[in-house]
């Protein structure tokens, strides 16, 4: 490869990252997981506000994502549109800092191994933004764990004093990251970078600054919310609700949807092929630290998509990643491999744009997002200008309504109404979950307790959405409701609205 067709690949995918950005802000005007995204903001919302997470609620979320959240709404606005443009802002970083490792790789393991790892990364962030226009748990970990991979990849090749210097730096700052982030996919990552980086002659006391250092930074980011990391892991404690890896078979077998089924099979269909050939490739080389660090990324990526329950093509780009890693690993040599590598990774690229334009990531999440529903475009404070299902429009205008009746209410959001916190600008309530689901949102040891915080609160008015989701509180919870509350149900259909009795 000569050097302007270099220069030229990585231009490209500057140009590709800046069209992707341009691209969500589009697409972010259509559709909106109300279900999925709503304990996400209101986490984001909460700490914004000044509460701190385990002291003032429940919250099982990893703090990547709600201190980058209430970041987004500290920087620009308390908005739909401000954590659109903070997404765009985030992965676009992601991906300035995976062509600085790309740049790194040029100089260790040449121009085409450069080019690969660039093009792996821009196809990363475009799958991770565009299918759900915002930051997500999974995703981060996911980006965070490429930044990692691809920093302890340099260290596996032969560079100067120097490179290695940095490298370790960039992998120190990605283990503070990963430490923040989701647990499935972040400390597998961490472990295996560690293991790979001693292969490489690191040194124990390398090792050490490299942990070390992500440790400290880790902290003191939590410090600044008033968390410490012995806090946070706390907070996983007593959860069994993602054990089990059925996230293989999400649409498919669980949480039947036949729309995200087919898609995500699609998704299987494209990825399987370069799967097994890499992966057999990897069998007969696997001494060798690069490919130890490509197959360990595809097993991670394996492991999040059987745990992860979401759309799987988010699941892809760390796996990418390992095909990159392997398939380069033999100079100029696996030309098959290569081709098959580069195919699956500009398919899903491809795919990556169709989901995010047709919102397919939302279809999953209830009548707000039912496919083939007529589209009606519509004005709201929080979301501004967007389209989606007429439910959706009137369940947001009879929420506005029943809060324009009852004004200085204490309110309490249901199941998939939680951004309405923020999008109402209300505080949201303390000494609860920030979402319902048991197991995952909260331990079920915990449910008398947390039955017993809600009742303390002494809602004036309960909104939920017409499903409700009662069945995911704790027991207490509902008995309360049915004895301290009666519904109102004669002016709305969308939303369910109860009442203290007086």
């Amino acid at each position: 490869m000569t050097k302007s067709v270099y220069r030229s690949s990585m231009a490209g995918c500057l140009l590709l990252g800046a069209l992707a950005c341009g691209l969500n802000g589009a697409f972010s005007h259509h559709g909106f997981d109300g279900y999925d995204l709503s304990p996400m903001i209101d986490s984001g919302w909460r700490v914004y506000s000044g509460q701190v997470p385990g002291r003032d609620f429940l919250v099982t979320f990893p703090p990547s994502h709600y201190l980058l959240t209430a970041l987004m709404f500290r920087v620009f606005g308390v908005s739909w549109h401000a954590l659109v443009v903070g997404a765009s802002c985030f992965f676009g970083m992601m991906l300035l800092l995976g062509l600085r490792l790309a740049a790194l790789v040029r100089k260790v393991y040449g121009e085409d191994a450069a080019v690969c790892v660039a093009v792996a990364f821009t196809a990363g962030q475009i799958i991770f933004l565009l299918p759900y226009s915002t930051i997500w748990h999974a995703t981060i970990a996911m980006d965070f764990a490429m930044y990692g991979i691809g920093a302890t990849y340099l260290l596996a090749g032969q560079g100067r004093a120097g490179l290695r210097r940095e490298a370790m730096a960039h992998l120190s700052f990605a283990v503070a990251f990963l430490l923040l982030s989701k647990a499935n996919t972040a400390y597998p990552t961490i472990v295996l970078c560690l293991i790979v980086a001693g292969m490489c002659s690191v040194g124990r006391r390398g090792l050490l600054l490299i942990a070390g250092g992500g440790l400290v930074m880790a902290s003191l980011a939590l410090w600044m919310v008033h968390i410490t990391l012995f806090g946070m892991l706390a907070s996983y404690g007593g959860l069994a609700g993602r054990l089990l890896p059925i996230g293989f078979f999400y649409a498919i077998l669980y949480y039947r949807n036949d729309v995200i089924a087919l898609s995500n099979l699609l998704v299987y269909a494209i990825m399987a092929p370069a799967l097994v050939m890499v992966l057999a490739h990897a069998w007969k080389t696997r001494t060798r630290p690069v490919v130890v660090l490509g197959a360990g990324s595809i097993l991670i990526a394996l492991l999040a998509m059987g745990t992860n329950i979401q759309f799987k093509l988010s699941d892809t780009p760390l796996m990418l990643l390992g095909f990159v890693l392997i398939a380069w690993s033999g100079g100029a040599s696996y030309v098959r491999m290569k081709r098959r590598v580069m195919f699956t990774v500009f398919t899903l690229t491809l795919v990556a744009l169709y989901f995010g334009r047709t919102r397919m990531a939302f279809v999953a999440s209830g009548e707000w997002n039912t496919e083939g529903c007529t589209q009606v475009a519509f004005q709201d404070a929080f979301l501004g200008a967007i389209t989606g299902c007429p439910v959706m429009q009137t369940t947001l205008s009879e929420v506005d309504r029943t809060l324009a009746e009852n004004p200085g209410a204490k309110v309490f959001f249901g199941s998939g109404l939680e951004f309405l916190y923020a999008g109402r600008m209300r505080p949201s309530p303390g000494g609860i979950p920030n979402w319902w689901h048991p197991g995952t949102s909260y331990p079920l040891v915990k449910g008398d307790e947390i039955g017993a915080a809600w009742t303390r609160d002494q809602f004036d008015v309960l909104i939920f959405n017409a499903a409700e989701y009662r069945e995911q509180m704790p027991a207490g919870i509902g008995a309360a409701i049915d004895r301290e509350y009666m519904r109102v149900d004669d002016t709305t259909y969308a939303i369910h609205v109860y009442k203290l009795r007086r």
